[in-house]
Formats: structure tokens, C-alpha cells, sequence
């Protein structure tokens, strides 16, 4: 079971490289990874259990933070009881996106990053990707929102980026025009 003592914290050269495609039907061990990583967040949503299994409150994780540099990432939100986005996300990209952007008012957090880096992260308010599911089956996703920076966040961590990465240089704190906080 994957818990804090497996997450990468940067800085560290894997959370940096560009993922590989996974290849299908998935090996015994992408499956593994898959059940372990989509565990890790499903438990990190449930106070006790953090405290329990030494994990930390998450609403997304991707294969490179346990160093495995696998086009692997998975975003769970629980909204509320009935509405839960619980997304497998294998070889995602994004396909469109709006011009519109938006940003979480207290900044983004990364489960691999423990040094405080404030700042805004202006990401697409709404994405439409494509990826393939754990049977290797081509879907397509639209999200906005909340989602949508999650998506767009976990997409960052298979290509090398890190959230700080998308700071203004001269003020990570200055927010864009045609964007809105969340």
C-alpha cells in the first residue's frame, strides 16, 4: 500500500521527466499501480484514515510522485455523498480547452512539494481530454471548475511540471486578466 513514506518530495529528478505511454492490455504491475494509487486517494479523503495509514489529505496523485514514470494518474473528489468524481486517468491529454482561466484563491498544493510556494496557478476553466481507461478503451472527459484544475494539475506531474512552475516570475501572487477564482 502506497502512504507518505512512498511519495517523492521535490526537489527529485523523476517528478521532472516527461512519463511514458502505458502500453496495453495493462502488466500485472500498472494494474497494481493503478488500484494503489486510486486507493491512496479514496482513503486520503477520510480523516481517520489519514491519521491511521500515514497519508495525507488528497484529491489526486500521479504515477511519477511514487516514481514510477508511467502516464498514470488518478483525480478523486468527493463533493458531497452523491457526487464524486472518481477518474482512472491512463495516456491523458488535454484536447481543447477555454480561454477563460481561473485559480484557486489560497493557491494549489502537491502532495510532493512541502516547502511553502505561494502563488497563483491560472489553469484552463474548463478542458476536454482524452485517455484511456484501465481496459485501454479511448474516452473522452469534459470538466470545469474544481475538476478541471485537479485534471490539469495531475496532467502537469506526467509531463515534468510542478504547480510553481506556472507563477508569474515577477509576482506569483498577480492574477490575469479573463481569469476567476474559484
Amino acid at each position: 500500500m502506497i502512504n507518505n513514506t512512498n511519495i517523492l518530495i521535490d526537489p527529485n529528478d523523476i517528478l521532472r521527466k516527461k512519463c511514458d505511454l502505458v502500453q496495453f492490455p495493462l502488466s500485472k504491475e500498472d494494474s497494481k499501480l493503478v488500484e494503489e494509487l486510486r486507493q491512496y486517494v479514496v482513503l486520503s479523503n477520510d480523516e481517520d484514515e489519514c491519521n491511521n495509514l500515514n497519508i495525507s489529505p488528497a484529491v489526486g496523485i500521479a504515477a511519477p510522485q511514487v516514481g514510477i514514470t508511467k502516464q498514470i494518474c488518478i483525480v478523486y473528489i468527493k463533493y458531497n455523498e452523491k457526487e464524486i468524481d472518481d477518474l482512472i486517468l491512463i495516456n491523458p491529454k488535454i484536447i481543447a480547452h477555454s480561454v477563460e482561466k481561473t485559480f484557486l484563491e489560497g493557491g494549489e498544493a502537491c502532495l510532493s512539494i512541502k516547502d511553502e510556494h505561494p502563488g497563483l496557478v491560472h489553469r484552463h476553466a474548463y478542458v476536454e481530454i482524452e485517455y484511456q481507461n484501465i481496459k485501454g478503451t479511448t474516452k473522452t472527459l469534459e470538466a470545469n471548475g474544481f475538476t478541471a484544475v485537479a485534471i490539469q494539475h495531475e496532467i502537469d506531474h506526467l509531463n515534468g511540471i510542478l504547480f510553481y512552475d506556472h507563477f508569474d516570475k515577477n509576482d506569483s501572487m498577480k492574477i490575469i486578466s479573463n481569469s476567476y477564482p474559484l
